[in-house]
């Protein structure tokens, strides 16, 4: 499958999310992905910086600051 943009550095084959063309995000929902910028992004259940899954950030509260910060009430 070939894989088409979706925004910024993220790119999708229509079933696994990948940071960079190269990098895949495990574990993300293609469905749901939404990326928030270049560097952060969501789906239904997590949030991901770049390609990695960032395992205590509260998904309800999470905030993206700026490109390199973001906040939650964790």
């Amino acid at each position: 499958m070939s894989k088409r943009l979706v925004d910024w550095n993220w790119y999708s084959n229509g079933k696994r999310i990948y940071y960079s063309l190269t990098r895949e995000v495990k574990n993300a929902d293609a469905r749901t992905f939404e990326p928030l910028n270049h560097v952060w992004a969501q789906d239904e259940a997590r949030i991901y910086q770049c390609d990695k899954m960032l395992r205590s950030a509260d998904r309800q509260t999470f905030r993206v600051l700026n490109e390199l910060y973001a906040k939650d009430a964790n």
